[in-house]
């Protein structure tokens, strides 16, 4: 009997069904007392499959099909600027969905689908503000499709961030219908919906003097891990908070899991850091942890 199994067993007795329900909220609640008393957090907002897959779709931006020389005029050419706008949405697209990634929980959650507004692109010129409609792809059952909008959503249920839209909605009445729908077709819980928003949600680029291209740049030291060239599965990862583990899935870049990409970056680890935890409501013996910068990224000052 593993650790977990005892620490049930020995709880068993306080659950009518001889089991913590977690649909049920007074099991839950008893279970979440429970974990504190050994200092174990029940609430702690996780990353699923799905959104991290959504993530990397939807975060690689083919082209802003609104842009055209008419609205720039004649200070930036509109095939010299698209990349460079490009470049910088990707940037604080990831920065804001990193800042979600780290909330410790949202409690609304459990009782509501949460839809989180993440980011509403645009560009000011001369004084006035462009919404700029955006294009990528997505994989569903093997089918690559096209997307377009200009307002991208996070979906939160049970602590659990489980897709990034794209979408292009009038009013909160379309993201409500939009998120219903999801939520139908991937056969999710269906619970009321409560719209939550980034305070600065408008992202706006000024372009009254000519764009120079983004900069970002990361402090080594503020980093709560150690920084490698690489994290191939098998090698040991250190986290601050979680000690150090052995890496057992990493993304890829290259020819191998944990090599980073042209920014120096690897998208996601998997550790095991020999302690179990539960997350969401659920065992969890390993962590996920996003956006990992190694020692060749340029980002990075050392």
């Amino acid at each position: 009997m593993d650790p977990l199994e005892k620490f049930l067993y020995n709880i068993a007795y306080k659950f009518p069904k001889g089991y913590p329900d977690m649909e049920d909220k007074q099991d839950v609640l008893i279970l979440e007392n429970e974990f504190k008393k050994i200092g174990i957090d029940l609430n702690e907002l996780i990353t699923t499959d799905h959104y991290n897959d959504r993530k990397k779709e939807r975060g690689n931006i083919l082209d802003i099909v609104s842009l055209n020389q008419q609205i720039l005029g004649g200070k930036n050419l509109a095939n010299e600027i698209k990349p460079k706008l490009i470049e910088d949405l990707e940037i604080e697209l990831k920065n804001r969905l990193s800042k979600l990634e780290d909330f410790p929980q949202i409690p609304a959650s459990y009782s509501k689908v949460v839809a989180y507004k993440v980011m509403k692109p645009a560009i000011s010129v001369n004084g006035k503000k462009f919404i700029l409609d955006l294009k990528v792809d997505y994989t569903t059952k093997d089918v690559t499709k096209t997307n377009i909008g200009n307002l991208y959503t996070t979906i939160v249920i049970n602590d659990k961030l489980v897709t990034l839209l794209l979408s292009e909605p009038e009013s909160n009445s379309d993201i409500e219908k939009q998120i219903h729908d999801h939520l139908v077709r991937e056969k999710l819980p269906i619970k009321p919906i409560v719209i939550l928003s980034f305070d600065n949600l408008e992202y706006i680029i000024p372009l009254d003097e000519p764009i120079e291209k983004p900069s970002e740049t990361i402090d080594i030291k503020t980093l709560p891990y150690k920084v490698k060239t690489s994290y191939r599965v098998g090698s040991d990862f250190t986290h601050n908070d979680y000690g150090t583990g052995k890496i057992v899935a990493a993304a890829s870049a290259g020819t191998r899991s944990g090599e980073p990409d042209s920014r120096g970056i690897v998208d996601w680890v998997e550790v095991d850091f020999g302690t179990p935890y539960v997350s969401g409501g659920e065992f969890k013996k390993t962590r996920i942890i996003n956006n990992v910068y190694t020692t060749l990224s340029p980002l990075l000052s050392k």
